[in-house]
């Protein structure tokens, strides 16, 4: 009897079925995956269990679980459409573009035309993904599209376009995680942080399966100079997706900050040889190294960085610390030469020039100390901090004060740069 009781508590496939539906739609992909599985041991042909199964697995990245489900179903017969746009999308997040735009073929639905959309972009079309992002809006409501044409927007600052389409986003799915998700990235865009956290906070709530909430939130909280708090909820979001590559950045950034270099090194040990080293995973793991001792290996990954990206400033200055660190002054003030000349060099940065001209016997080694000390040189470098605060608060207009400002009082390229970036944002937030 105690058997015959057991056997029947276990869970109908159908029940497990509509968990899983339940589940897709909350984004807990993890949860659907499961209940899925568990439905087709019970019942290995069911076509509808297999599709979901398939969309499910393409949402956790995991294409060549997807594969294998495909080919289940193929094995079926029927639902070619669903069959080309299940291998459709695989081919997408594999780069094949072209089998992609085959599978596709002739169907205009708005999902193929989002896949559309992703493999111009893929291609860097941008026009190109723009056609095929209005042709599957005027196809109706499709949330995954619309979202899609929205971030597009919010790429290339056009706030406005963004604006419009969450508009729409809130008329047919008010309470989805990609609604309220992306409400929370105009408001940052906006700079309107405060509001920005109270949506992520609420993404989060709804949605507490999701990362993206959880270090939408801790980003901010860094900007703001909040770096514990921004810790605990990047910790949060390890516990909920441990695996994804936005979550481990962001930790990884965190801990910089903290100065944990030696978790850093023993988070990225087991892939150095995988790591690019002009990445920001490759110069981060560099500091470690520098920061923990191991000069002589953060200078040739330094070295290998600034080949890779020769006009990334921070590379330069990581590369002359190393190079003081292993005795070349010299190479250390080759490293940042040229920075020297422009109005943006940091006091940081011309203090090491400095010690690496006074160690190396250079014949600028005073005229470098000279500047550091004199009252233009740090009235500039006050003004150009004011204005980088004032952008990673999303003060804009504040911003685009300051720098011009800087510009009066003499000329560079990378502040016309930031104060290019800065007028973009005011002009994407006036429309």
């Amino acid at each position: 009897m105690a058997l015959i009781f057991l056997t029947g508590c276990g869970d109908d496939p159908q029940e497990q079925y509509l968990r899983a539906q339940q589940s897709f739609a909350a984004h807990d992909y993890n949860a659907a995956r499961i209940d899925l599985t568990a439905a087709l041991k019970e019942q290995p042909d069911n076509a509808k269990m297999l599709i979901l199964l398939a969309q499910t697995q393409l949402r956790q990245n995991n294409v060549e679980g997807a594969g294998l489900t495909i080919n289940r179903l193929k094995s079926l017969g029927g639902h070619a459409l669903d069959i080309r746009r299940l291998e459709g999308e695989a081919a997408v997040m594999r780069g094949k573009w072209d089998d992609a735009l085959a599978l596709l073929g002739e169907d205009r639905s708005a999902s193929a035309e989002f896949l559309r959309a992703q493999i111009a972009l893929g291609q860097g079309e941008s026009i190109a993904a723009q056609s095929a992002f209005e042709r599957g809006l005027a196809q109706g409501n499709d949330l995954r599209l619309s979202n899609g044409y929205a971030r597009f927007k919010l790429s290339n600052n056009d706030l406005a376009g963004a604006e419009a389409l969450i508009a729409r986003m809130r008329k047919f799915a008010p309470k989805s995680f990609e609604t309220l998700l992306l409400s929370g990235d105009i408001l940052a865009m906006r700079g309107e942080f405060a509001k920005a956290l109270k949506a992520y906070a609420q993404t989060e709530k709804q949605f507490p399966k999701r990362f993206e909430p959880l270090i939408a939130q801790a980003d901010l909280l860094d900007r703001a100079g909040k770096a514990d708090e921004a810790i605990k909820l990047s910790e949060r979001a390890a516990e909920v997706a441990s695996g994804e590559p936005a979550v481990a950045a962001l930790r990884m950034r965190l801990l910089a900050v903290k100065g944990d270099w030696a978790k850093i090194r023993e988070f990225f040990q087991p892939v150095e040889a995988n790591l690019d080293p002009s990445s920001l995973d490759g110069l981060t793991y560099g500091e470690a190294l520098l920061r923990l001792g191991h000069a002589e290996q953060a200078r040739a990954l330094f070295a290998r960085a600034l080949l890779l990206q020769p006009s990334n400033r921070y590379t330069r200055k990581l590369l002359a610390e190393a190079e003081l660190a292993t005795g070349d002054p010299e190479g250390a003030y080759k490293a940042l030469a040229p920075m020297a000349n422009g109005l943006s060099i940091t006091p940081a940065e011309l203090a090491l020039m400095e010690r690496a001209a006074r160690e190396a016997g250079m014949a600028d080694a005073a005229e470098i100390k000279a500047r550091l000390q004199s009252s233009d040189y740090q009235q500039i470098a006050s003004l150009i901090a004011a204005g980088d605060g004032a952008v990673a608060l999303g003060d804009w207009k504040l911003a685009e004060n300051v720098y011009a400002r800087v510009l009066t009082l003499g000329s560079d390229s990378e502040i016309q740069d930031r104060l290019n970036y800065v007028r973009g944002k005011l002009s994407a937030a006036s429309q």
